[in-house]
């Protein structure tokens, strides 16, 4: 009797081999080496133009109801640029961007310093994962190296989870590149490819982000990229 049983695709075989040990690898690879990661590019401005929407709204961090808030906001000759010339905490200006919370992720934007009202004072600011309320992740850089990593899942900014603050080295009169990677249960922040933080990650409910300054600071940013990472 002839034995009719299907043999196994030999080249399915292999595609199912070669896709095990490439899962393996990236359960291998160390997120606190900056090198070595695949990406692959969901969203991505160079600010060539305000195809995105930039510049058509604003956001609060987080939104306050009574504050007067004066500001400046331009995209020109390749940058994003703010000024927030009057407010009581900084300010943004957001767009709607979905990134899968469930994968690894990598935020990488590039910023500098034009202005700054005090050394110690919040200049840069950038949130992502952030809903209708204040619930969100934020990001806040000083003109002079100083750092402040802000989880905030909870709509009270008050009861914010935890607040961090760091300072690192830092280019005072050029572009600044910041690479935000989530990998599995934790970020790691690194500052022109240099590892500077790690921190719990807590899952996001929003889909904005926002690029802004602090209260009588100007920031021009260079670029804004967001990619799935492996």
């Amino acid at each position: 009797m002839q034995n009719t049983a299907t043999k196994p695709d030999l080249r399915v075989l292999v595609i199912v081999i070669m896709s095990l040990c490439g899962s393996a690898y990236a359960q291998t690879k160390d997120p606190r080496q900056f090198s070595g990661w695949n990406r692959n590019i969901i969203f991505e401005d160079n600010f060539s133009d305000d195809r995105n929407k930039w510049l058509s709204r604003d956001d609060t961090l987080p939104a306050t109801k009574k504050a007067e808030v004066e500001a400046e906001s331009s995209i020109a000759e390749g940058f994003l640029n703010y000024e927030l010339i009057k407010g009581d905490k900084p300010y943004a200006l957001a767009i709607e961007q979905d990134i899968d919370y469930s994968r690894n992720f990598e935020i990488e934007y590039c910023f500098k310093i034009t202005a700054s009202a005090k050394k110690n004072e919040t200049a840069s600011a950038f949130f992502w994962g952030r809903d209708t309320g204040s619930s969100a992740c934020f990001l806040y850089f000083t003109k002079v190296g100083g750092a402040n990593f802000v989880n905030c899942i909870d709509p009270d900014w008050k009861k914010c989870s935890w607040k961090h603050s760091f300072s690192f080295p830092f280019n005072k009169n050029t572009f600044n590149r910041i690479y935000l990677r989530k990998v599995r249960d934790n970020y790691y922040l690194f500052v022109n490819e240099r590892l500077e933080k790690t921190y719990p990650y807590q899952p996001l409910r929003g889909n904005k982000i926002g690029l802004g300054a602090g209260v009588g600071a100007s920031v021009s940013y260079d670029y804004i990229k967001i990619s799935y990472i492996e």
